[in-house]
């Protein structure tokens, strides 16, 4: 079965404004939340109970509708997949 993964990206800043603006300042990373759905790519019903993942740290479970939020992920290029 192919699925397919509908996700946005949320950036949420800190209580700073959003990260130190100093760009020498080491040791600040900043996080953000994904947020989609997952349906089947043919009849583009939604997939309850699939397993969205974020590398093997981050994951989420999705729910009736196929809805999942993946929180605290390291902003950048990540790859995201469901099974």
């Amino acid at each position: 079965m192919k699925i397919l993964v509908l996700a946005a990206v949320f950036l949420l800043g800190s209580a700073n404004g959003g990260g130190c603006s100093d760009p020498n300042h080491i040791g600040v990373q900043e996080f953000g939340s994904i947020v989609g759905r997952v349906i089947d790519a043919k009849t583009t019903i939604p997939i309850s109970n699939a397993l969205v993942s974020v590398g093997s740290l981050y994951t989420a479970t999705t729910d009736n509708q196929g809805a999942f939020i993946l929180k605290t992920i390291p902003v950048g290029d990540q790859t995201v997949s469901a099974s």
